[in-house]
């Protein structure tokens, strides 16, 4: 937060003047609490609807019991026209009730606490003066000297809206202006049909302390939105629950921030009671106190995680594990399944790899065969050079040698 912000004149030239900052601006900011407030007040606006409490119930039905074959649903009595006899009061029938109606005595509003409220607007306003929130909800401020951006108060005296927009152009709010006018759109949904056709989106909301003319001046520029310093709404500081919107401010209408939120040394003088809220931390950067010596000295050392295995995956039936370790396989299915298609040259080179294999394989066997007869042939001709061995006789044999050998010895004796 800047100690003194510069005031700038109509033609958006500064002026040798500054104001000093308000101490709102250095208030916590707090877009939790003011997505809370903002749903709960934005709720207080709504008007109450709901059904007819006896609706559906206008007639005198009841039901035909059982034995007739038909459901115990109450029905319309009487004859002689299409109504009699037909299904009454149930949720389910033409005609009936509805089921679980809407009452009148929903709790449609919600109360909020007043400081809570005025936290709210507080952390609001504080953002407003942080260029990077006013850019980051979508806010054109590129040509904008400086934020907070605040203007002597001559402009609380512009009646025409033709010097409003000379005005809004010299302090750089063209491309703010452009954004909205381009966003018009119709509205979907059946709002359209309600005296809201179009939606568009904010643009700059300027803030001042006495209306000399200046809302009959802004009041029909499209996205222009003008509050009373007496009166900052949260539902226009921050639309929506987001922070960062962007404000210009009219010169008595930001130096009357101070009395109306007070400083951190004294409260609010226009607020009986109330004090700014203070930061949680006096240095909000994370990272550099985790980081400090102070703390690193006294923190324990970061435990690493154990290291974790996965599945293993069996390679023969995954692919993507196989061609991880093996780059070339998934080459050589995808060549073998060519191999097996018909009509592919790999096949054609398959096939005459094969003949080729057949061919060699039938001259090895001829050139086998012809050099085993060679050595048949060699070993008949040695053998028919070597004399007859006289073979060994079998046991009928040698039993009929021994009877003629034992009838020649009685011969002999004899």
């Amino acid at each position: 937060m800047r100690p003194t912000v510069t005031v700038y004149d109509l033609s958006g030239e500064s002026l040798d003047k500054t104001v000093k900052t308000p101490a709102v601006f250095g208030s916590p900011i707090r877009p939790d609490l003011v997505r809370e407030v903002h749903r709960d007040v934005n709720k207080n606006k709504r008007q109450a609807y709901g059904v007819v409490l006896d609706a559906g119930y206008g007639s005198s039905a009841e039901s035909w019991g059982t034995g007739r074959a038909v459901a115990r649903i109450p029905r319309v009595p009487g004859g002689g026209t299409h109504r009699s006899g037909q299904g009454a009061f149930g949720n389910m029938c033409r005609g009936g009730g509805m089921f679980n109606p809407n009452p009148t005595w929903r709790r449609w509003h919600r109360k909020v606490n007043v400081t809570k409220k005025r936290h709210a607007v507080a952390s609001a306003v504080a953002a407003t003066g942080v260029p990077p929130l006013v850019m980051a909800r979508g806010h054109r401020i590129g040509d904008i000297p400086e934020l907070p951006l605040v203007i002597a108060d001559k402009v609380q005296d512009v009646a025409k809206t033709k010097t409003a927009m000379e005005f809004l152009s010299k302090v750089g709010a063209t491309n703010e202006l452009d954004k909205v006018k381009e966003s018009k759109k119709v509205r979907a949904g059946r709002g359209k049909l309600r005296n809201r056709r179009y939606v568009l989106r904010r643009g700059p909301l300027v803030v001042y302390e006495k209306d000399n003319g200046i809302v009959r001046a802004f009041r029909n520029i499209p996205g222009v939105e003008l509050c009373s310093i007496d009166r900052l709404n949260l539902l226009q500081l921050a639309p929506g629950g987001t922070i960062g919107r962007f404000v210009i401010w009219t010169e008595s209408a930001f130096s009357k921030l101070t009395p109306l939120f007070g400083t951190y040394r004294s409260g609010s003088v226009l607020k009986k009671g109330y004090h700014l809220p203070r930061p949680a931390l006096g240095n909000a950067d994370l990272a550099r106190l985790i980081n400090s010596s102070e703390i690193q000295s006294v923190v324990k050392p970061m435990r690493m995680a154990p290291k974790r295995t996965g599945m293993r995956k069996n390679p023969l039936k995954n692919l993507s594990v196989l061609a991880r370790l093996n780059p070339a396989a998934l080459e050589k299915k995808a060549l073998a399944r060519l191999q097996q298609t018909e009509g592919t040259p790999e096949r054609e080179a398959l096939l005459s790899q094969k003949r080729a294999r057949e061919e060699a394989a039938k001259e090895f066997d001829a050139v086998d065969e012809k050099y085993r007869q060679e050595m048949m042939d060699a070993f008949n001709t040695y053998a028919e050079g070597l004399p007859l061995k006289k073979q060994k006789a079998g046991p009928g044999e040698a039993a009929e040698e021994a009877d003629e050998e034992g009838d020649q010895e009685e011969e002999d004796e004899e």
